[in-house]
């Protein structure tokens, strides 16, 4: 495909989706923008409609308390005058104050001296005991005190007490005047078209109790709001506005107060959020759908549209790879493929040949170093000498229809010898002229010395190679004679080897050697292949071979020979014996470890049946190690390991063995016993070995001591097991007996402690 109608269905391609991608990311940043805008405007909307329910508010209870505080006050200045107030002008119509329920007066005993209720109860006749008289008499209040929701002694519903106190005669305490209302009046100028169902009216006094509180239909007394967020908004300021969550009905609301110091109340006012943001919920929602719906749309366009892009491009493709899979074809013949259409004159004579096709061949043979034919006629395109006879054949061809084939000499073009045959055929109006090397001889002759020098250069390889690695090779024929041995031979095995091919293994092996490599020698000529190892005395000196014995067979599965292949392993066996060194001793102490107890004590025991002679097994556990860990520490306690192990050490036979089981608890096994007494002497030299102090880094001084258990075996059947559980019971016998002792187990002797060493 040409380059521009790649570059076109690429941007094509690309383009449908990018539009159609920055179509939608418009689509959706526009909507964010307006989500985002419309959001933030009814967020404003709210703040402001609940600062202006509460600025209404607290206008409509400032207005009333203090309506009814000028009440209080005149009947206060009427008791002060005339001693009883006038209070029957409460009973005319029109006369008492919306929301008050009873007025009456007390004296300074508490006592009710005058009201407005007729006949009041015995219970109902003293106000001594209610909050706001007691504020009034210690002197608590100055002014209207509006005081916490009671339940009425009379009627038993909730009312609301202003009271204010009242001056005796000798200018001090005389009594107060109430005023008792309805509290639910001071949340009546709630408005559900304003405030909604979750809205919220509410007064609380200073001391956090609920004077009132609406939010719709529900109306509440009395509850404590001190942890809640109005409390700690009031601390910072006396008025505001935020956002919370009521603990008592657990709606989230935008709350806005203010303080009325006069009174010390708080009023406050709140908008349930998600109600009124419920339109602004709904709105986005609907928004939302219309943008996916939009979107959805839009997809479906830009992927209709897509696959017509598609099919429009698998057709261009369909196109482009025909013509490159014929060019690709063209391309990868061997032979020169031209291809010409007639040029003809006015009479219809034809006066030239154009050349509409010419592969990679036929431009490197026919013009080297020149451009391609394509485009130009015959003449313009070849050299005329070879240009004439060929526009002559071409016609011949055309003309009758007949094929030609013919020799071409193409050497005095290119300057080297080819001789090509030549093939034109037809092709619809015109020609096509194939080209093929038929210059055989010299291609097999320079190919024939090609292969041959590669041979000469593989075997020079792989002598170089087999000479180089580090294992020694030898190839036998079936009569066991070399045919072939590497260079590291006769460095192990002597001069000898670097001429060894011709001889037997019989004549270059000692025959001690010989008679033990024969056995593997004749199981591989029967097919088999043998590997073992083995030492021997070489130019080096002692090393130890992995020997492999690998028949060689010939197609038909018969043995016609054998390799062998000898690797040193010598530093491989000796890192495997410090290996298994490692895997049996102790890292902290250097003694043996549990593994190797459990390996040796077996090996004892066997020992033990054939000799005659007993097996013992002492186990020993440092007395209160862990204290020595808990208080100086875990580093000071790998020290008290080692200086323990140490002395074990010393204080233990040659040929006996001492382990670190585990943690601070060891093991010795003892061989070559006559009798369990043998072993009470070695444990006193256990014991005095450690009497001594510990003198350890730093100035750490320490006694150590500790316990043992003792466990013989004369019998030839014990398991190792069993006596290794009777030194463990002993152990601990030696521990319950006070520590710092050894008890000898039930299978040496009756289980009692021995004396102390």
């Amino acid at each position: 495909m040409p380059v521009s109608n790649q570059r076109s269905a690429l941007a094509l391609r690309l383009g449908l989706p990018g539009l159609g991608l920055l179509l939608l990311a418009g689509l959706w940043g526009a909507l964010a923008a307006f989500l985002h805008f419309d959001s933030q405007r009814s967020e404003e909307e709210l703040r402001q409609r609940v600062l202006g329910a509460a600025s209404g508010y607290h206008a409509f209870v400032k207005s009333n308390l203090g309506q009814l505080d000028l009440l209080l006050r005149a009947l206060a200045q009427q008791v002060q005058q005339h001693g009883r107030p006038e209070l029957d002008w409460f009973g005319q119509p029109g006369a008492r104050p919306a929301g008050l329920k009873h007025v009456y007066v007390t004296d300074a005993q508490g006592k009710i001296v005058a009201s407005d209720i007729p006949n009041l109860s015995e219970a109902a006749s003293t106000a001594v005991d209610r909050p706001y008289f007691q504020q009034h008499r210690m002197g608590q209040v100055r002014g209207l005190f509006v005081g916490p929701p009671t339940q009425s002694r009379v009627s038993g519903e909730w009312r609301l007490h202003l009271s204010r106190a009242w001056t005796g005669p000798d200018g001090g305490f005389g009594g107060v005047v109430v005023a008792s209302i309805d509290p639910a009046y001071l949340t009546s100028a709630y408005s559900r078209s304003q405030l909604g169902q979750s809205g919220l009216l509410g007064v609380v006094g200073l001391d956090w109790l609920v004077r009132a509180r609406r939010s719709g239909d529900q109306l509440l007394f009395g509850e404590s709001i001190r942890n809640g967020q109005l409390y700690r908004e009031v601390q910072r300021a006396p008025e505001g506005r935020f956002e919370a969550r009521s603990p008592l009905d657990q709606l989230e609301r935008q709350v806005a107060y203010r303080l009325l110091p006069e009174f010390e109340v708080v009023s406050y006012a709140a908008l349930g959020k998600d109600e009124f943001l419920a339109p602004l919920h709904a709105r986005q929602r609907r928004l939302l759908g219309i943008g996916a719906v939009a979107s959805l749309a839009l997809l479906a366009a830009f992927w209709a549209l897509s696959g017509v892009s598609r099919r429009l491009e698998r057709s261009r493709l369909a196109a482009a790879r025909a013509r490159t899979l014929f060019q690709t074809s063209a391309d990868a013949q061997l032979d020169a493929l031209l291809i010409f259409e007639p040029q003809r004159d006015a009479q219809g004579r034809l006066v030239n040949l154009r050349c509409v096709h010419a592969n990679r061949a036929a431009c490197e043979w026919l013009a080297p170093g020149q451009a391609s034919p394509e485009g130009r006629s015959l003449l313009e395109a070849l050299p005329r000498e070879l240009a004439a006879p060929l526009f002559t054949q071409c016609c011949a061809v055309i003309e009758t229809g007949q094929p030609l084939v013919a020799d071409l000499d193409l050497s005095p073009l290119l300057g080297r010898r080819l001789i090509a045959s030549q093939h034109i055929v037809a092709v619809g109006e015109g020609a096509a002229l194939s080209l093929r090397d038929i210059t055989k001889l010299r291609e097999k002759e320079s190919e024939a010395l090609y292969n041959a020098r590669v041979a000469q250069r593989s075997e020079r390889l792989l002598a170089a190679l087999t000479d180089a690695v580090p294992v020694m090779l030898v190839h036998l024929n079936r009569e066991l004679r070399v045919t072939f041995a590497n260079d590291a031979c006769a460095r192990w095995l002597g001069p000898a080897w670097a001429m060894a091919e011709g001889k037997t293994l019989h004549e270059l092996l000692p025959p001690e050697i010989y008679a033990a490599r024969l056995p593997h020698l004749q199981r591989a000529l029967r097919g088999e292949m043998v590997e073992f190892v083995s030492e021997r005395q070489t130019e080096l000196g002692d090393r130890i071979f992995k020997n492999s014995y690998v028949p060689d067979l010939d197609p038909f599965g018969r043995c016609e020979g054998v390799y062998t292949v000898s690797a040193d392993v010598t530093e491989l066996k000796q890192t495997e014996e410090r290996l298994a060194e490692l895997a049996f001793t102790d890292t902290l102490t250097g003694l043996r470890n549990r593994r190797f107890v459990a390996d040796r004590l077996p090996q004892m025991l066997s020992r033990a049946r054939r000799t005659g002679l007993g097996v013992g097994v002492i186990y020993l556990d440092i007395d209160r190690f862990k204290r020595v860990n808990d208080e100086q520490g875990h580093a000071v306690g790998d020290a008290v390991l080692q200086e323990f192990a140490r002395r074990l050490r010393a204080a233990t036979r040659l040929h006996d063995v001492a382990a670190r089981f585990a943690g601070d608890e060891f093991v010795v096994l003892l061989e070559d016993l006559r009798q369990p007494e043998d072993m009470v002497a070695v444990a006193q030299k256990f014991l005095a070995a450690l009497r001594p102090n510990f003198e350890l880094a730093e100035g750490v001084r320490l006694h150590v001591s500790a316990s043992l258990g003792l466990a013989f075996s004369a019998s030839a059947d014990t398991p190792p097991e069993a006596l290794l559980r009777e030194a463990d019971a002993a152990l601990y016998e030696a521990k319950g007996r006070g520590r710092d002792t050894y008890v000898l187990g039930a299978g040496g002797a009756k289980v009692i402690p021995l004396a102390r060493g």
